[in-house]
């Protein structure tokens, strides 16, 4: 729940981002401490649940950057091995 303090206080609490919502409540602390204090934890654990939610989203895109590695690694090896095979021949 918006305590009545920052909806007074915040005129564009509604449109406002969370983070500059979060902002204005953290100055407020100094002065509503019991007020604010709980509206602050709760909006810091929604916006470290974005975070994560955020990253997890993420997480697709290391699976690409996987098999593209794959194929970096595979290209390599063809261009190598030939060249690592030419030497053993030429130590025997």
């Amino acid at each position: 729940m918006v305590p009545a303090t920052l909806k007074r206080q915040m005129k564009d609490w509604k449109t406002a981002d969370i983070e500059s919502v979060y902002d204005f409540a953290k100055g407020q602390l100094a002065v509503n401490r019991k007020e604010m204090l709980p509206f602050v934890v709760e909006l810091s654990q929604v916006m470290f649940a974005n975070n994560q939610q955020y990253e997890d989203g993420h997480d697709e895109e290391l699976d690409t950057t996987d098999s593209i590695t794959d194929i970096i690694m595979s290209t390599v090896e063809m261009i190598i091995l030939p060249h690592l095979e030419v030497l053993d021949i030429i130590q025997q």
